[in-house]
């Protein structure tokens, strides 16, 4: 596991300069934290590509399975657990690590249930409408039933729900865990928000980050005009838009607000684009060139404004007319 994740963290940071430090949790072997039971997958170990999350739930999964069977061939410890044990392993988070560690404890005969705050697959109905979806990087393959192919947002959920109905996984949506506790006998304690806990012999941690809103801490981000998230693209027409950031995410909703004839500006606080897909990486070059999309270099937001948005612009202040802000 170590080699690869080193591997993916020396791509992510080859040649590139560093922003805001971004702390992750401490992860041992196998996924486990520093806490024993409880792992780790996914977006929040920061790798955030569908394809690792997929390999991870299902690894994860077979290290766990192996686990408690070694417990219960070496221990009485199982079975006096028995009664106060509700399940094997509690999956918290139902993204694609999630979901795929679902798929193989369903396989492995464990007893487990998958808790989401939201909904299953929750971050990619966020996705804007047509969003294509990689299946980076082409050169690992997961071990997992639940495909991540080059396919664009709706047909990639339209896969994972052949799946899930086939499989018909035990998922409760809209369960906000609130807590987590390691009782003296080992067992966790999960604390869900209007209903009573459950408890689990074992963790997983698949919440992921992208759902998080990102918060710019300045004047005028409460306006209703400020989105959190790009629904549909066609939801806007003919309007001056800002779209904060120029990671993929902030790329793929600017050019996808070009396509459906806004007046789109990219506001980033680095000198130039690092890590874009390629696709998105020319794409952007070929609409910036034809002045379809302008990209505003060492800038961040100042204030917004009902009809403007100020930016700093290395020293100066830059005012642009402006109906929406996407961030």
């Amino acid at each position: 596991m170590f080699s690869l994740v080193e591997r993916y963290f020396g791509w992510l940071q080859k040649d590139n300069p560093t922003g805001d430090v971004q702390y992750y949790p401490i992860i041992k072997n196998n996924y486990q934290s520093e806490i024993i039971g409880l792992y780790l997958v996914g977006d929040i170990t920061g790798l955030p590509l569908l394809k690792f999350a997929t390999k991870q739930g299902h690894e994860v999964i077979s290290k766990i399975a192996q686990e408690l069977a070694e417990e219960k061939a070496t221990t009485q410890a199982a079975t006096q657990v028995t009664t106060q044990t509700d399940y094997d392993v509690a999956i918290i988070g139902a993204g694609a690590a999630g979901l795929s560690a679902a798929l193989q404890a369903k396989k492995e005969n464990l007893k487990y249930i998958v808790l989401e705050a939201n909904r299953i697959a929750n971050t990619i109905l966020n996705f804007p409408s047509g969003k294509l979806i990689f299946a980076e990087p082409t050169t690992i393959t997961s071990p997992s039933i639940l495909p991540v192919t080059e396919a664009t947002k709706e047909d990639t959920l339209t896969a994972w729900y052949k799946v899930l109905e086939q499989e018909k996984l035990s998922i409760c949506e809209g369960a906000k865990v609130q807590g987590i506790k390691k009782n003296s006998d080992g067992i966790f304690e999960v604390l869900i928000e209007n209903a009573p806990s459950l408890f689990a012999r074992k963790i997983i941690l698949a919440i992921g980050q992208s759902a998080n809103s990102r918060k710019l801490n300045i004047k005028g981000e409460k306006l209703a005009k400020v989105s959190n998230k790009l629904y549909s693209p066609l939801d806007y027409q003919n309007q001056n838009i800002l779209v904060v950031g120029g990671g993929d995410s902030a790329i793929e909703a600017a050019l996808a607000l070009v396509e459906t004839g806004n007046n789109v500006t990219l506001s980033y606080r680095q000198e130039r684009f690092f890590r874009l897909k390629p696709a998105n990486a020319t794409k952007t070059a070929q609409y910036i060139k034809e002045n379809k999309l302008k990209a505003i270099f060492n800038s961040q937001v100042k204030e917004i404004h009902d009809q403007t948005v100020t930016l700093i612009v290395g020293k100066k202040d830059v005012t642009l007319p402006n109906d929406v802000v996407s961030k």
